[in-house]
């Protein structure tokens, strides 16, 4: 194989500026660097409100017990200047600091969803159960004229947002979820972690789904990529952007053991005559407030990613017959 393969909430200002979120609502001290302050304005009114609209039929009501569910932590937000992209930022996604560091996520998004309310609903999801999310953005273009670029800005926001929140990131703990281009870099960027960092001691994770080609990692390096790594690889049934080929390609050639991978596919159905299309973009919301969410997020993705998590960060025995139940009827069960 080829390298190329198929509480203080917020500081997203200078200092002088402080905001604080709590369930909606929010303070603010000193104006004095307006454009920012209304960037954040809009992230924040976004995780105020990224909720589904109140529920009109079975595909659209949330999961109200066991995984998938919303936990009981609100989410709070912090952010740095990206190491390597001039006037973005690095999001931290977190539950109000506590007294012991939480496990972390490192979130790759797609093509063009550098702004992270196109996946407000998944992030507000992860950090509901008790854990912190990294959001690292790359430019589009990278992506498409040079895509080990795209990748090196994701990981040195990765890296900077880990030494920054330290004493609030438990780096023994990972997990990689990643999606189109950002589910392709995940191999890459998680042999970064795990052998380069000598991250995820304790439990790590990937869970990837639609990916693009996955750049940056050899043959060599995928046969001898560490085995305790608990991998989902998902794709979508009428996914039209990425071949699933790619998926298959990395989830056959990477040497973590059948019993800690799972290959699914999404599929398409009708709920109450709507259509649940599982298209390209199931684990996106309708920008910019998720109001599109239905029960391919709900059962399909969150409960998924919840389990694999649980399992590899608290070694919860009853999420193993969901997260890697391999087509067990537990695991295929979409409420």
């Amino acid at each position: 194989m080829s390298p190329v393969r198929g509480c203080r909430a917020l500081s997203f200002w200078p200092p002088g500026i402080d905001l604080l979120f709590v369930t909606g609502t929010f303070n603010f001290i000193i104006m004095s660097n307006y454009p920012r302050f209304i960037t954040l304005l809009v992230l924040i009114t976004a995780i105020a409100q990224a909720g589904p609209p109140p529920p009109t039929s079975l595909s659209t009501m949330p999961l109200t017990t066991g995984y998938g569910a919303k936990g009981t932590y609100e989410t709070f937000v912090d952010s740095m200047p990206a190491p390597k992209w001039k006037d973005h930022e690095i999001y931290f996604f977190h539950p109000r600091f506590g007294q012991k560091p939480l496990p972390i996520i490192f979130f790759c998004h797609g093509i063009g969803a550098e702004d992270p309310q196109v996946y407000m609903q998944l992030l507000k999801h992860m950090v509901s159960w008790g854990y912190s999310v990294l959001y690292s953005p790359y430019e589009k273009s990278s992506a498409f004229g040079s895509p080990g670029e795209g990748y090196s800005m994701m990981w040195s926001g990765f890296a900077a947002g880990a030494r920054k929140w330290q004493a609030n990131i438990d780096t023994t703990r990972i997990g990689f979820v990643g999606h189109s281009f950002g589910g392709g870099a995940v191999p890459a960027l998680a042999w970064k972690a795990l052998c380069e960092k000598r991250w995820g001691g304790a439990g790590a994770f990937m869970y990837i789904m639609a990916p693009w080609y996955s750049y940056d990692i050899t043959q060599k390096q995928l046969e001898q990529f560490p085995r305790l790594v608990a991998l989902i690889m998902e794709t979508f049934e009428d996914d039209r952007i990425n071949d699933p080929r790619m998926a298959i390609d990395i989830f056959k050639s990477i040497a973590i053991p059948d019993s800690l991978k799972n290959f699914i596919t999404l599929k398409s159905d009708t709920c109450e005559g709507e259509l649940l299309l599982a298209d390209h973009g199931v684990p996106e919301g309708t920008y910019p407030y998720g109001w599109n969410v239905n029960a391919l997020d709900y059962s399909g993705v969150y409960r998924l990613v919840h389990a694999l998590a649980a399992l590899s960060f608290e070694n919860d025995p009853a999420a193993w017959d969901i997260a890697l139940g391999n087509g067990s009827a537990l695991q295929r069960h979409m409420g």
